[in-house]
């Protein structure tokens, strides 16, 4: 039976200690990050800050992302892990915008506005050519 739990423990420790799974948003920040969609092509995932809400440290994978700006609008101040800041983009309601693909990064995150932001992000997870490749099937 000791062995059984002490097999548990190391599994579990294991597991916390995988870059992706722990540091990822949805993980890290689970308030503010919700899957809302996934497949083999991409990741839906629903953003929610309060006003003036503060995630903790997460990651991100750096996949294209089109952002969709759906409630209040605002904007995010960001420290990065490296310990640098910086201002997101002043974000309207019903707006949409492309993020190009980028190395993976962690930050956390802080809603400077006096409203919500809520945002959808739909996070490409195969290069762009072979998003056509499968219409195309």
């Amino acid at each position: 039976m000791r062995t059984l739990g002490a097999v548990a423990l190391v599994a579990v420790m294991v597991m916390s200690a995988s870059p992706t799974s722990s540091q990822d948003a949805t993980v890290a920040a689970p308030n503010n990050y919700k899957v809302e969609f996934e497949n083999e092509l991409v990741r839906v995932v629903r953003v929610t800050y309060g006003p003036h809400e503060k995630s903790p440290m997460h990651g991100h994978q750096g996949t294209p992302t089109v952002i969709v700006v759906l409630r209040e609008g605002g904007q995010m101040h960001f420290v990065n892990e490296d310990g640098t800041t910086s201002e997101g983009r002043q974000e309207k309601a019903g707006s949409v915008r492309f993020v190009p693909a980028r190395k993976p990064f962690k930050h956390q995150g802080e809603n400077v506005a006096d409203t919500s932001l809520e945002t959808i992000r739909v996070e490409l997870k195969t290069p762009l050519q072979a998003v056509g490749d499968c219409r195309q099937k």
